[in-house]
């Protein structure tokens, strides 16, 4: 911002700030390196769910990948292979089963007790997780879940989890994949980008909401009787919430209080970036020229708040008695030089 091909200057908005969405104070741009991210797990997505797509067979059958769904660690491979081997443990992190016959459920390392996340962590200290085992090898002949080898392994409050889980069944058919952040379990680059990009700001701040909902690049409310008595977050508010006037002005209160802000936030980037200073008094008047300006913008009947031009001023001689001295000047700042003449 501010950058010419001579001279760099610093940003005055980091850029993970200008990347949130609008409702959580950003300006909604993509982050491209998750949005890549995003369709490289629907790509992933679609490896360990969609087995008859002649892609998906060829892929697995290339890569050797024979389990239905389990880590793709490459150290060679195509550039998609090796990408995609890279996201796993993300993408892994948000797969949640739907319990069938139970034989493609890994019982320590894949998510398939709700809210509970995979029960290797939930092992008991002394047991050893053993990758191959399945979540069918813990129903017992009957129908129902071996209890007694359960407890051996597992911590109670996993138990508990577990009791309210079907017991695998082959009639019910073999395991379903499942997208946890998607809707109805199925995949989508939206949700997926959404978890990728960890939103800092508050979308119910109201005070986003107010923001992007006026037409200028700040702020709207304004009672005499709080303004110099709120804290910051309630005194902005305060201020872009209603609209009387400036006073002996036809300018709406919240257009100059929006322009003052931002002149205000520009007066500080300038002293501290470029060492240079601002008058109060010019602040002030700049910041009532950009809000009549606007403000004619926004409202183009409004003819009568732009200011009229200065009347004309013509030479006349002296009167009887005195001289005239006329001059003129002029100045530039690169190179810096001015001349008068007179």
């Amino acid at each position: 911002m501010g950058s010419t091909t001579q001279s760099k200057r610093g940003t005055l908005v980091h850029w993970d700030s200008i990347r949130q969405p609008k409702v959580s104070g950003g300006l909604g741009i993509k982050n491209i390196c998750n949005h890549n991210i995003a369709f490289l797990m629907k790509i992933f997505y679609w490896l360990i769910t969609d087995f008859d797509s002649y892609w998906v067979s060829l892929l697995r059958q290339k890569y050797r990948i024979l389990k239905p769904c389990v880590g793709i660690s490459r150290a060679n491979g195509s550039h998609l292979w090796r990408a995609l081997s890279q996201i796993w443990p993300s993408f892994h992190n948000f797969l949640l089963w739907s319990i069938g016959d139970g034989t493609r459920i890994q019982f320590w390392y894949d998510s398939w007790i709700p809210k509970l996340g995979p029960l290797v962590h939930w092992k008991l200290d002394r047991i050893d997780a053993i990758d191959d085992l399945k979540v069918s090898h813990f129903v017992q002949l009957g129908g129902s879940w071996n209890w007694a080898v359960l407890r051996q392994l597992l911590h109670l409050y996993a138990l508990d989890h577990l009791l309210n889980l079907p017991v695998p069944n082959f009639a019910v058919g073999p395991d379903r994949c499942a997208w946890e952040p998607g809707k109805h379990g199925e995949f989508s680059v939206k949700s997926s980008y959404t978890i990728l990009s960890k939103d800092t700001g508050d979308p119910k701040d109201r005070r986003y909401d107010l923001i992007w909902q006026l037409k200028l690049p700040l702020l709207q409310h304004h009672h005499l009787s709080s303004f110099h008595t709120l804290g910051l977050v309630d005194w902005i508010l305060l201020n872009i919430d209603t609209r009387p006037l400036l006073s002996g002005t036809n300018i709406p209160w919240s257009i100059f209080f929006s322009s003052l802000i931002w002149k205000i936030w520009k007066r500080r980037n300038s002293h501290i970036f470029a060492a240079t200073t601002v008058s109060n008094a010019n602040l002030l008047h700049v910041s009532r020229t950009w809000a009549v300006q606007c403000h004619s913008s926004l409202s183009p009947s409004a003819s009568n708040l732009i200011p009229s031009q200065s009347p004309i001023l013509h030479w006349s001689p002296a009167p009887s008695g005195w001289l005239t001295l006329n001059i003129d000047g002029s100045v530039s700042t690169s190179p810096p030089m001015a001349q008068l003449v007179v």
